[in-house]
């Protein structure tokens, strides 16, 4: 059964890890942490239903025929559908996908990609319910796509199949008015040029959430230090960990070397450079593996060093996220002391006093 009028086809699934037993029994034990009661229960073999609420159910099957050729780079894969607009037992499955000891991705049949696994996002399939809000959306060609529980913002799809992120305030001025204009410049801008790369961005910190922190200003990185990356007036450390995109998984995996090491080139935003020309520059110049990026997030925690004069100088910690490795991988290894591998996607840590911390609790 896939996508009908009442209901919605989503995949599970899981990469290969070394946990002992069968994948969907731990997926079992997995799930059952998120469900009160007995809310999950065994339908059939290879089959389970899961309900959050009494009001809604969604039943589970495990690696069905379709998936196990789709998906054959996965080693756990299941068939989710739920009734309409069910998003209890969505978010649970999706609490799963981001908590669970291994990640978990879950896969939209109806939107063909990986959905972001952020818990704040309520997915709108199906539209939304407010027949005065669904018309703001109507007149200006929009599909809504997610709304942001927290912020209340709402991410929407253009005609042209990009998606961009809706000015909740002017929403709600235009909200049950009957207005002329077809366009406003101030109602929506670009966060990412398809759903699937939205997915992929979202999860990773690199899709504005406030709208007007980023209005009429690039989204290329998202800069949490509010350190000035575009003239920073003084010598700044940049610290890069450059992750690569495997479209197949649907993920990001940090690029390291052959001892697991996440490779670093430490380098700074030389005078007359924004931090998007250093960071270009350290890609294609200093590590030869890209001319470009697809999005880079500025951790809001800010390191310090001494440089060679022995000035105590703030270094930005960086994670830079690349298309592909270009063709020059082979060429990459034999240049590089360690070669490049990928390993695991976790964002990694930045280096924070324990004891400057531990002071606060």
């Amino acid at each position: 059964m896939e996508n009908t009028n009442d209901k919605l086809t989503y995949y599970i699934l899981r990469e290969k890890c070394d946990e002992p037993g069968d994948v969907f029994n731990i997926f079992i034990d997995d799930l059952k942490g998120f469900m009160v009661g007995n809310s999950v229960i065994q339908e059939r073999p290879g089959v389970i239903s899961v309900s959050a609420n009494s009001a809604q159910k969604g039943i589970i099957e495990n690696n069905p025929p379709e998936i196990a050729q789709k998906f054959s780079q996965f080693q756990f894969r299941a068939k989710l559908i739920l009734e309409k607009e069910d998003s209890v037992n969505l978010h649970v499955i999706k609490m799963l996908a981001a908590r669970a000891r291994v990640k978990y991705r879950i896969f939209s049949v109806i939107y063909d990609c990986f959905l972001p696994i952020s818990t704040d996002l309520i997915n709108l399939e199906f539209g939304v319910r407010d027949e005065k809000l669904a018309q703001i959306f109507s007149q200006f060609e929009l599909k809504p796509l997610y709304l942001s529980q927290k912020l209340r913002n709402y991410y929407a799809l253009t005609k042209t199949g990009e998606v961009v992120l809706v000015n909740n305030h002017l929403i709600n001025y235009l909200y049950g008015k009957d207005i002329p204009e077809k366009s406003l410049p101030e109602l929506y801008y670009l966060v990412a040029n398809s759903m699937q790369l939205f997915g992929l961005k979202y999860d990773r910190g690199l899709v504005p959430t406030d709208f007007y922190e980023y209005y009429n200003k690039p989204t290329k990185i998202i800069n949490s230090s509010n350190l000035n990356i575009t003239n920073p007036g003084k010598k700044v450390f940049v610290k890069p960990y450059v992750f690569e995109l495997r479209e197949d998984m649907g993920e990001f995996y940090q690029l390291a070397g052959d001892d697991g090491q996440a490779m670093l080139v430490m380098d700074k935003i030389r005078s007359g450079e924004t931090l998007d020309a250093t960071l270009k520059r350290v890609l294609k110049e200093e590590l030869k593996i890209a001319n470009d990026y697809i999005g880079a997030y500025v951790s809001s925690e800010i390191e310090f060093d001494r440089d060679r004069d022995g000035i105590i100088t703030p270094r930005l910690v960086v994670w830079v996220y690349i298309k592909r490795v270009e063709e020059g991988r082979p060429k990459v290894m034999q240049m590089s002391q360690t070669g490049w591998k990928s390993m695991g996607g976790d964002t990694p840590r930045v280096n924070v006093n324990q004891d400057f911390k531990n002071s606060f609790s």
